[in-house]
């Protein structure tokens, strides 16, 4: 997928997400690294707009060909992709920090830009985030325990309260 992406080109795919095994043709933006999984932003040709997929369930790149340049309203890097991705103001997170959380959240692109640190130890994200990363947000932090606290919003927070629910009720027959 590195080399489809540097050289520009598109790759038709099969692709296996949760629900279903699809045919593909994509034409990659680049590649990044989230919370331990590799994703390629590419313009999907069968969508008709910019899509996520997961490297891991790309299961084969059946054909790889240059495309029309200025075809497909896609980015120019994968920096200009990322900086579109993270402005957004759906809803405004505010998330209190230890300092264990504040080494966690420094490695996410996503979560960096909008952490302060405190002097006197700890820290808070405050940021305007999409609606799209509000349940990567609640899965992310579900895995903190008292490392962070969900201030604002409602909904991230009612959000982790029935992830919490769910996960009791698998554990806890």
């Amino acid at each position: 997928m590195f080399h489809i992406s540097i050289n520009r080109h598109s790759a038709t795919i099969r692709y296996s997400s949760i629900h279903s095994e699809s045919i593909r043709t994509i034409i990659p933006i680049g590649l990044y690294a989230m919370n331990g999984l590799w994703y390629c932003p590419a313009y999907c040709t069968v969508a008709n707009q910019i899509r996520e997929f997961r490297v891991d369930r790309i299961k084969e790149i059946i054909e790889e060909k240059p495309y029309a340049k200025g075809k497909y309203p896609i980015p120019s890097s994968i920096q200009e992709y990322l900086e579109t991705l993270v402005v957004g103001n759906d809803y405004h997170i505010k998330i209190q920090l230890t300092d264990i959380g504040i080494k966690r959240c420094e490695t996410e692109f996503l979560l960096a830009r909008g952490l302060k640190t405190f002097a006197t130890g700890g820290g808070i994200i405050d940021m305007e985030i999409r609606h799209t990363t509000l349940n990567w947000v609640a899965d992310y932090f579900l895995s903190f325990g008292n490392n962070a606290t969900v201030l604002e919003p409602v909904e991230l927070i009612e959000l982790m309260k029935q992830k919490t629910y769910k996960l009791y009720q698998h554990y806890c027959k």
